[in-house]
């Protein structure tokens, strides 16, 4: 699995450096276990995406009841 199978990269774009959720890493993609949660919506959901952070975001906010529970969770705690 490739590191931008879950692009949250994106959230670095949407909310302000000091609002960066704790546990986050320092390049703002979110925590392993935050891309774990949401590796399998983006194959399933969003692969014609993969490789591209905002529009897996904005899969991801189109799916959004499509999401699993943890992927949904991980949207929520970034402001998402």
């Amino acid at each position: 699995m490739t590191r931008t199978l879950i692009a949250l990269a994106f959230l670095a774009l949407t909310a302000p450096a000091d609002a960066q959720p704790r546990g986050s890493s320092p390049d703002g993609r979110g925590t392993s276990a935050d891309e774990r949660a949401c590796a399998r919506d983006a194959r399933t959901l969003c692969r014609r995406q993969l490789g591209n952070d905002m529009a897996v975001l904005r899969c991801f906010q189109a799916n959004r009841r499509k999401l699993s529970r943890s992927c949904r969770a991980v949207l929520q705690k970034y402001g998402q």
